[in-house]
């Protein structure tokens, strides 16, 4: 005699999920931060058909899964991803669909594939083994939705890749005819779709734009209602120019601003983090509308080129790498600044080798001394080899975050969940990962319902984003709109990856539908639905 759960599994996953079905005796969380109540909720043809208190509704000859004990809320949404090329490449999207998220937005930092140069594309579609090719949201659009991607996935236009496809990566300013080509680029981009404009102006070759550019290029968004996302010029000293610079860039577009990964590094700056809440609750009062995104974790991860010193940090990344590889000279000056300097994102102690090389994925998790010492290298020395040997110069986690800090933003009713990473395979044959990948929405969940009422911590994690983000119909449970859904047992809501085991499957995540079909269950978590769309806004 089976159970009640095994029942469930086996309806679950040896068949295909029924049209129509009821979830019943859910602990629900509309989405909308009122008190939960226990209801049930009929999907009829993946739309949300009815929500009704438990026991008000006829459900005769209606299909059951029984939710009793578990809650129900609309499923997550990441509007901080990069799964851009991951999700042609590996559609399960394994830390994303098992951590409860539904729906991405991809194209963050400035870069979003979909507008990358035709030789660059060529040079992926060669990489993943991929046929089709793209250059515009319709394109891209058509090749993830042949993927069938097992969540919703949206696209920002970013601005590092239109002025790359422009500009290429010369620090020079633009001319009029340049911008112009830019300005076209996100125009045709908002025109097909694309949900706002992103920018990474730490990156290459977005840090040679004086902020006049960007703020040129937001005035495409007038009228549109879609935001300008941002990872800002400086999260470290510079933190409070840096966001004044992302306010005077909004208010050039559409008086709207996602500010990625809100934080403030080194412990000379986790003091600003107060006054960084109040500067945006000043802009919030005076009609700017601003939200932001943060993973859970102190610790940052990126590649090592953004660690460069001056005068380094002015070369785009592949060219450096290239006279590295080229120049013993180049190799022995680099050397010698590192040694001098230091690391300039911290110290050394908080930096953890991220890389992925078979060669050294052995080493992955572990602090960069700790790798140099078994190589017999010095850390300048390691710093250096790894630039030179690995492609994009290798990865590493940067521990320059503050708890309370954390916690501080985390508290705030305008910052939302974001993994800030691709989806990836959990058995990791894309590579690892920074723990963010597959826990960053539990882990978000279990620190801020310490802190505000679980209805409002579950609103910032699906209504919330889907409304600033002018997602249709999505984020909510409410009849009409798209049955994404997460089934999850509140209290046990927890997410497991850490460093050393970065692919660890959340803990409390019981089922995830996507548009009304079964994409993920806790009872078998080999098995995979792919009902994902592409989403246009």
């Amino acid at each position: 005699m089976t159970t009640l759960r095994e029942q469930k599994s086996i309806f679950m996953t040896t068949q295909p999920t029924p049209a129509c079905y009821a979830i019943r005796k859910a602990h629900l969380y509309d989405g909308l931060g009122g008190s939960p109540l226990m209801a049930d909720v009929v999907v009829k043809d993946g739309v949300i058909a009815a929500v009704a208190a438990t026991g008000s509704l006829n459900l005769t000859g209606v299909s059951i899964i029984d939710a009793e004990g578990l809650a129900l809320a609309p499923g997550f949404i990441d509007l901080h991803s990069h799964s851009d090329r991951s999700i042609l490449v590996a559609p399960d999207a394994d830390g994303k669909i098992s951590q409860g998220i539904t729906s991405e937005i991809v194209g963050n930092c400035g870069n979003s594939a979909f507008c990358e140069k035709a030789d660059l594309i060529r040079e992926i579609l060669t990489e993943t083994g991929l046929r089709e090719c793209w250059g515009d949201i319709n394109a891209y659009a058509e090749a993830v939705t042949k993927r069938r991607p097992i969540v919703n996935i949206g696209a920002l236009c970013g601005h590092n890749t239109i002025r790359s496809r422009v500009k290429g990566f010369e620090d020079k300013p633009l001319t009029t005819d340049e911008l112009n080509q830019m300005k076209e680029l996100l125009h045709r981009a908002l025109e097909q779709g694309a949900a706002g404009f992103s920018s990474g102006l730490i990156y290459f070759p977005g840090k040679f734009s004086e902020s006049s550019e960007v703020e040129a290029l937001a005035t495409v968004l007038r009228g549109t209602g879609k935001p300008y996302a941002t990872h800002m010029r400086s999260e470290g000293n510079e933190v409070l120019p840096a966001l004044e610079e992302a306010f005077r860039i909004a208010r050039a577009g559409a008086g709207k601003l996602q500010i990625s990964h809100i934080k403030a590094t080194g412990p000379n700056n986790w003091g600003k983090a107060p006054t960084m809440i109040a500067m945006i609750e000043e802009q919030q009062r005076s009609g700017l509308a601003i939200k932001a995104d943060r993973y859970p974790y102190i610790f940052s991860h990126t590649s090592l080129l953004v660690s460069v010193p001056a005068p380094f940090n002015r070369i785009e990344g592949g060219l450096l790498q290239k006279q590295l590889r080229e120049s013993a000279e180049v190799r022995q000056n680099l050397l010698h600044t590192m040694t001098e300097k230091g690391c300039i994102r911290g110290d050394w102690d908080n930096v953890i080798i991220m890389n992925n090389d078979p060669k050294l994925r052995h080493f992955y998790g572990k602090p960069i001394a700790t790798v140099a010492a078994a190589l017999e290298l010095t850390v300048p020395e390691l710093y250096v080899k790894l630039l030179t040997e690995y492609k994009s110069g290798g990865s590493a986690a940067y521990g320059t975050m503050n708890q309370d800090a954390m916690r501080l933003f985390l508290a705030q009713d305008w910052c939302f969940p974001g993994t800030d990473a691709s989806g990836i395979p959990s058995d990791g044959s894309l590579g690892l990962c920074h723990p963010r990948g597959f826990g960053a929405f539990p882990g978000f969940y279990k620190i801020a319902r310490e802190m505000v009422p679980i209805q409002h911590v579950i609103r910032r994690m699906s209504a919330d984003p889907a409304r600033f983000f002018n997602f249709k119909n999505r984020g909510v449970i409410r009849e009409g709109y798209a049955a994404d859904l997460v089934l999850f047992d509140e209290e046990q809501l927890e997410g497991m990856a850490t460093l050393e085991n970065p692919t660890a499957l959340s803990r409390g995540i019981h089922q995830v539908f996507v548009n009304g079909q079964l994409s993920y269950t806790r009872e078998d978590p080999s098995f995979r639905g792919r009902n994902g769309v592409f989403l246009r806004f």
